[in-house]
């Protein structure tokens, strides 16, 4: 009945406008206060199959994406429910309530994410594919603490290795997204500890190096700051 309407308004965009709203209101219906998936997917398809018109059923799709993501979100499929809400974004890329859904489950996504250098690489992937992303201050704190809880206990158990690897990683991350800088007392802790291992080897030169890095992506970073003028009143 609904894809009939539509196509009888094909030239009347009021009343297309009046179809999609019903879409709208049946879709808050069966998801929001039903959770229905098994009938709006059932609706659903019944309407796109009666659409012909590629906008209307782009359209179409755009809710659907949008509500059925929301639904998965709701009952804990994060990955389904940023699968479907990243296919409503690439219809609709500047729709804010979209982007803000899809920001707060992202962050419910991570948190579930254990341990954290798999929450890492769920960073890389959604940081790439969702560029709205680097934009919030929360997205930004939790990108560098994830890193900060990888690298800084594998300096404490003496797993090298691992640690300069994942700060390897961070500067990468960093040359990509320097709004990451803005949290000088995350990048201080990071950095200062990573300083603090190059002089536990005796290796001040590359200690004083991290330093200066570290204070050029923070400038205010206090932690660094101290570090390096210790070392130097040292004579190192």
């Amino acid at each position: 009945m609904l894809a009939r309407m539509m196509q009888l308004n094909l030239a009347n965009d009021e009343g297309f406008e009046m179809a999609v709203d019903h879409y709208r209101s049946v879709s808050e219906k069966l998801i929001i206060e039903k959770s229905d998936l098994t009938t709006y997917e059932n609706y659903s398809q019944d309407v796109l199959r009666g659409l012909t018109d590629s906008a209307q059923r782009e359209n179409i799709l755009l809710h659907y994406y949008a509500y059925s993501g929301v639904y998965f979100a709701e009952n804990h499929d994060y990955a389904q429910g940023l699968t479907r809400l990243q296919q409503a974004l690439l219809r609709a890329p500047d729709n804010l309530r979209l982007k803000s859904n899809t920001t707060s489950v992202v962050q419910r996504h991570w948190m579930q994410l254990f341990p954290f250098t798999k929450r890492i690489d769920s960073i890389d992937v959604h940081l790439a594919s969702l560029p709205h992303l680097i934009r919030e201050p929360q997205i930004r704190e939790m990108v560098l603490l994830a890193y900060g809880r990888v690298i800084i206990p594998a300096f404490d158990e003496n797993r090298n290795p691992e640690a300069m690897k994942y700060f390897n990683r961070l500067e990468t991350m960093l040359s990509k997204y320097p709004e990451l800088a803005d949290n000088g007392e995350i990048i201080g802790g990071i950095y200062g500890q990573v300083a603090a291992h190059f002089v536990r080897a005796g290796n001040y030169g590359k200690a004083k190096e991290t330093l200066n890095r570290g204070l050029m992506l923070s400038p205010n970073a206090q932690e660094l700051s101290n570090r390096l003028r210790t070392i130097r009143e040292a004579g190192k």
